[in-house]
């Protein structure tokens, strides 16, 4: 829509780059957090454990972590899946 094509030249020459660069960046961070997003919801599915998630999102276990605990995501972690883990790091 013409208020996105706007906010893409904002974008633009705020950045002083040119559009396509802009618009690979805004598909690159939209890809990232869509990923997250799925990850979160198979998490708290329990489909993922913590790490299948935080892989999935492809990010650092620890920045997966965070991110459940600032979004106060239960948190859920059974003896089968750290074995599951476990066997995933071997």
């Amino acid at each position: 829509d013409s208020n996105d094509l706007r906010e893409i030249d904002v974008l633009a020459k705020y950045e002083q780059q040119s559009k396509s660069n802009i618009l690979r960046e805004i598909l690159a961070l939209g890809i990232q957090d869509k990923r997250l997003e799925i990850a979160i919801e198979r998490f708290q599915k329990k489909e993922f454990s913590a790490w299948q998630a935080a892989r999935f999102a492809l990010i650092p276990l620890t920045q997966f972590l965070d991110i459940t605990q600032e979004r106060r995501i239960e948190f859920h972690y059974t003896a089968k899946e750290l074995q599951e883990d476990v066997a995933d790091l071997l």
